[in-house]
């Protein structure tokens, strides 16, 4: 037992052209612009409270330096002006207040002042000392080599009665740069959350502008497939109410001239059967006569029998179109393997039909299809590459690609240009006077305009190459029917 899967074509169904995506488009665009907004206003942002945060902490640390080094500075200088003799020795200083280095230059050597320092002299920036030996105080933000951590270190000069020496004193901003860190940390997850907002903003600000243009663009494609009678949804608090109605009424005055014009011309293709059908039965009677008729009588009633069948089928193709152009086309499809389809219909079509050629991989291949539609389809390729290119030479059938099989009629006649095969599937297009005059002959202009229409039905596309060497290659593409064989205890 046999089951068909969803999303094998239905009957009735042409293939759907591709969706507009204009709107989509715009949409990512004023998504990306309104991301593209917040990163830069996060970052603007976050760069100015880094910076004045940093400058307001580093002054505080400066400051706050320059307070204890001052303040340690007055002990030094009152030990230097109590001792006369031999090196300082000062114990004085409020460890308790910082966490400092300090150090004393006197009589040309160094002297730790308080707690064992990490620093070496040398490490000391030499700016910073040249100031202080010309009596001048400063103080220096610098990067400790060996460690590379970023101190803050003050000098001032002292001048005792008996000495005249240069006090340094180094305080880690450690804690400085942690906090500088964990702020920047802050800002930088606060610019990617600022961002992430934006593009959720931008996303629901561009969904929502955009949703008359995304329904106007829907309203079109449904119009494009057919469905004439589709329509914008308007309400009076719609942002685009005038183009949606003017859209409206654009359609609807579309859609009354053109089913005027497929009344008038189902009306007048029916309203000639009847004349045509006694024509035709008055040309019969002539005809088993016309053996009694003169030479130029006889040759007149052959060629008012030729025109009149012409006529005949002109009308029949008109009326079918009118139907299908109505959508009141009558498809009776039903599961037929495709190489089967095929045969049966060369061999309805001709009496001498072209060989064929299928792709084994094929050959249980099932497409949906209508068979009466389907010989038509043939038939009408066939009398066309009759009259045009002395017949059709070779069918094949082969895989085509995405699940499509493809059904291929090919000729060995004068070929078509490149320019003309699109149009020659157009309606009342003759091959004689479009297609580089193939040939002559009764054609009415309906048949392959016909026969693109069955295909449509069919879910299917065709098209015409080149033939390599030469002549032409009608191609036909039509959906595979996609079959699941169901366990045996569902059966």
């Amino acid at each position: 037992m046999a089951n068909v899967l969803p999303g094998s074509v239905a009957s009735g169904q042409s293939l759907r052209p591709r969706r507009l995506q204009f709107h989509s488009r715009l949409s990512s665009r004023i998504t990306f612009l309104f991301g593209m907004s917040a990163l830069v206003l996060g970052i603007m942002v976050s760069a100015i409270t880094y910076y004045s945060t940093r400058s307001a902490i580093v002054g505080q640390y400066v400051t706050a330096a320059e307070t204890t080094a001052l303040d340690n500075g007055a002990v030094v200088h009152a030990d230097l002006a109590d001792q006369l003799n031999g090196p300082l020795i000062v114990n004085n200083i409020d460890q308790a207040t910082s966490n400092s280095s300090s150090l004393l230059f006197q009589k040309g050597s160094w002297t730790f002042t308080a707690r064992l320092s990490i620093l070496n002299p040398a490490d000391l920036p030499l700016s910073l000392r040249k100031s202080v030996q010309i009596g001048v105080p400063a103080e220096q933000i610098f990067v400790l080599p060996s460690n590379g951590q970023v101190y803050i270190a003050v000098g001032q000069p002292i001048n005792a009665p008996t000495y005249v020496a240069q006090y340094f004193e180094v305080f880690p901003v450690s804690q400085a740069q942690n906090e500088l860190n964990s702020l920047l940390s802050a800002l930088v997850a606060a610019a990617t959350l600022t961002t992430l907002v934006g593009l959720i903003l931008g996303r629901w600000a561009a969904r929502r502008a955009l949703r008359p243009l995304r329904d106007v663009s829907e309203v079109a494609r449904q119009i494009s497939e057919g469905q004439i009678d589709a329509r914008i949804e308007t309400s009076s608090q719609s942002d685009l109410a005038v183009l949606t109605n003017s859209f409206n009424r654009m359609v609807d005055l579309f859609q009354d001239r053109l089913e005027r014009e497929e009344r008038f011309a189902s009306d007048v293709s029916h309203e000639l059967r009847s004349p045509l059908t006694t024509l035709g039965s008055s040309i019969s009677i002539l005809e088993s006569h016309s053996d009694e008729l003169p030479p130029r009588s006889s040759q007149a009633l052959a060629l008012l029998s030729q025109e009149v069948r012409r006529f005949q089928r002109m009308v029949a193709d008109l009326l079918e179109i009118s139907r299908i152009d109505a959508g009141m086309a009558d498809f009776q499809g039903e599961e037929v393997y495709i190489v089967e389809l095929v045969s049966r219909s060369l061999h309805r079509s001709t009496s001498t039909p072209p060989p064929i050629e299928a792709d084994p991989e094929v050959s249980t291949w099932q497409v949906f299809a209508d068979k009466r539609r389907f010989e038509r389809i043939i038939a009408n390729l066939l009398e066309n590459a009759e009259r045009y290119a002395g017949g059709a030479t070779r069918v094949t059938i082969e895989k085509g690609d995405e699940g499509l099989v493809r059904v291929t009629i090919e000729d060995e006649g004068p070929g078509i240009p490149e320019e003309d095969r699109s149009r020659i599937f157009d309606r009342f297009a003759r091959a004689a006077s479009i297609a580089g005059q193939r040939g002559t002959g009764g054609g009415t202009g309906l048949g392959l305009a016909l026969v693109t229409e069955h295909v449509k039905l069919h879910g299917g596309a065709i098209w015409a190459e080149v033939n390599a060497p030469t002549g032409s290659r009608f191609v036909i593409e039509l959906p595979r029917l996609i079959i699941e064989e169901l366990p045996e205890s569902e059966q």
